[in-house]
């Protein structure tokens, strides 16, 4: 859907995209919280990637 339609649409209606780009709100303080949500959840993956590395070599 996002990678078909919505540009399709944008294509044919520029100005339509520019207004909803410009009216997005979001809430400051939930991305940041987000933001380090994600970094935790990351460096965990990461951490697992190398003890499976590390396992996989002994």
């Amino acid at each position: 859907y996002f990678q078909k339609e919505i540009p399709l649409k944008d294509e044919i209606n520029h100005e339509a995209l520019f207004q909803r780009a410009f009216t997005l709100e979001y809430n400051g303080k939930k991305m940041k919280k987000l933001e380090k949500e994600y970094s935790i959840i990351r460096k965990e993956e990461q951490e697992k990637q190398i003890e499976i590395r590390v396992c996989t070599l002994d």
